[in-house]
């Protein structure tokens, strides 16, 4: 920027001498508004009293330090392409940092793929963090032909790692990543070589097939011969021996190299109306920007009346019926991986159950009650440790029951509600997990109610929808969302669904409880619409609906991976389309 205005004023006034010996030229400025503009400048006055009326600065530019002090007078500085990084370290030296900042914004302005490396070294060196994220998300996005530049081999090592480990850098796969790395070490082994093993943790070798770890990895011999660098290899390959165990090993090299690591709202599965039409076997999430469903995935066999959790970044499936007739639950068991958009069968359950909970908690996963047909409900609970890839009993329910709701709270496991031996429940049962019998019961819900669904929210629960039988034996849904809390174990009333529902999925994002589909017994309708609750105003509004109504769907919230942003992929859409108009 130009500087202007009253630009001469402050050369007029001379109480406080400024000189600079190389050039011996002197600047009069007042000593306050040093003090008050310079870190430094405090220090030297304020903290240890210097009181002398000159002082020299034999390695500033005479016109950059005239810009500086004429900056603290008109609030302008001028900079250049040739300027900047002279009036940069001029400002950092003297804690200017108005005057820092100000550079910094500058530079980041000017950030292209021609000069990002250099620009790179310049944050480092003065620490600009926002100058630091511009050239380092350029060189990322370029990362082919940055990593082909003389300049890429002579990086410093903390400016190649922190290129190394980002998220969206852009390469074929892991192993390009690695051997970018094998050829700046190579530049200069002797001296580099004690940075390997810092390096390597910014590679993510878990996303390498396990032949290629062996046949491209292991086989670097003087990689193999530092012990840090081992150990990252026999984590990588184990993450392969085990699939099973994955969900308990993910680390930051096991995320893929995508730039949007996005939280999802997914719905999965669900029974249709008629018993001849086709149970769903598909997974789709919602596009907040565009207000639509779109398919993610199609689960291993069709699926109604299942569960599912997540369990370190995989969505696992479990039970459920394939058919409509209610006669054959299934114990079969998948597991998701949103990486790369695969399922892998694990352990069936011991027992095969729909309308049941599966909740994760501690690293393992609960499979709690449920129907095995439609007569006999369980009282079975049932444990998965993804470390053995086995299922064992634990502590049973008080009771068996089906169409329960569960959630974790504190650490413990609270199963509300269900329906068995012709009886709905309004029993609270709290699971602690050490014990090797169920926890004790806490204060039953206001209204006996099946096919509920609870949530932990902010340190307490919500049981929401639902339905219950009055005493003439008529079935009827609630429409009351209630709270409990644990500490006075006590239900309050929290407000009424906007529709009300049974056999509906139910899961929450960022502050917002999301329900779809299920059956409303008022007026014996299958269901198609979504609804959500904002838990700071408690209203309910609506949401796209589903294609079609289904029962017995889930929902959960799992976090996908994208190269770009819903809103990103809808812009570049429009302005393909000859006849958009884009508006901001």
């Amino acid at each position: 920027m130009n500087s202007g205005g009253n630009g001469n004023w402050w050369k007029r006034e001379k109480r406080s001498i400024k000189k600079d010996v190389a050039q011996t030229k002197a600047f009069p400025v007042h000593k306050i508004l040093l003090v008050t503009c310079s870190d430094y400048f405090y220090d030297l006055f304020v903290e240890r009293k210097y009181s002398t009326l000159e002082i020299d600065f034999s390695d500033i530019k005479p016109d950059v330090l005239g810009g500086i002090l004429e900056c603290m007078y008109t609030g302008k500085v001028h900079l250049t392409d040739c300027n900047t990084e002279s009036v940069l370290s001029a400002a950092s030296k003297l804690g200017f940092f108005i005057v820092k900042d100000v550079c910094e914004e500058f530079l980041v302005s000017t950030v292209t793929l021609k000069n990002c490396l250099r620009m790179l070294d310049i944050g480092f060196k003065f620490n600009l963090n926002n100058l630091c994220d511009a050239s380092l998300e350029i060189s990322a996005k370029s990362f082919k032909l940055i990593s082909r530049r003389s300049r890429y081999k002579e990086l410093p090592v903390d400016q190649i790692i922190e290129l190394l480990k980002r998220d969206d850098l852009a390469a074929d796969d892991e192993l390009e990543v690695f051997r970018s790395m094998l050829m700046w070490i190579d530049h200069e082994r002797v001296e580099r070589l004690e940075h390997a093993a810092n390096l390597m943790t910014a590679i993510r070798l878990p996303l390498l097939p396990a032949s290629v770890i062996v046949d491209s990895v292991e086989s670097v011999e003087y990689l193999m011969n530092i012990p840090e660098c081992q150990t990252l290899v026999k984590e990588a390959l184990h993450y392969h021996c085990m699939p099973a165990r994955q969900s308990v090993l993910q680390s930051a090299r096991t995320l893929p190299r995508k730039s949007v690591h996005q939280p999802c709202l997914l719905i999965s599965g669900g029974a249709p109306r008629l018993m001849r039409e086709s149970v769903s076997d598909e997974i789709y999430k919602y596009n907040f920007f565009e207000e639509r469903w779109e398919t993610v995935s199609t689960i291993p066999g069709q699926r109604h009346h299942h569960a599912v959790a997540v369990l370190g970044g995989f969505l696992y499936v479990a039970g459920g019926e394939r058919t409509n007739d209610h006669k054959s639950p299934e114990n079969s068991v998948y597991r998701y991986d949103p990486r790369t958009n695969t399922w892998l069968p694990v352990a069936s359950m011991k027992y095969k159950r729909q309308s049941f909970q599966l909740v994760a908690l501690n690293g393992l996963l609960y499979a709690i009650g449920g129907r095995m047909d439609k007569d006999e409900s369980l009282d079975k609970v049932e444990r998965y440790n993804p470390n053995t890839d086995k299922w064992e009993e634990v502590a049973p329910l008080c009771s068996p029951k089906r169409c329960i709701a569960a959630a974790v709270l504190n650490g413990r496991i609270y199963v509300v509600g269900g329906s068995g031996d012709k009886m709905v429940s309004s029993k609270v049962e709290r699971y602690i997990i050490l014990q090797k019998t169920n926890g004790k019961q806490r204060k039953p819900l206001t209204i006996p109610r099946f096919f509920s669904q609870l949530v932990q929210v902010k340190g307490s629960l919500l049981v929401i929808g639902g339905a219950t039988i009055n005493s003439e034996g008529t079935i009827s849904c609630v429409e009351a969302v209630e709270k409990y809390s644990p500490t006075a174990d006590k239900w309050t009333f929290v407000c009424d669904m906007l529709t009300p529902r049974a056999e509906f999925g139910c899961c929450m994002l960022d502050d917002v409880i999301y329900v779809a589909g299920g059956y409303n017994w008022n007026n014996g309708e299958r269901l198609t619409s979504v609804e959500s609750l904002d838990l700071d105003t408690m209203i309910w509004t609506s949401v796209t609906n589903i294609s079609r109504p289904l029962t017995g769907i889930a929902c959960s919230t799992l976090t996908l991976y994208f190269d770009r942003s819903d809103r990103e992929t809808f812009l570049m859409r429009k302005s393909r389309s000859p006849r958009s108009t884009i508006t901001d």
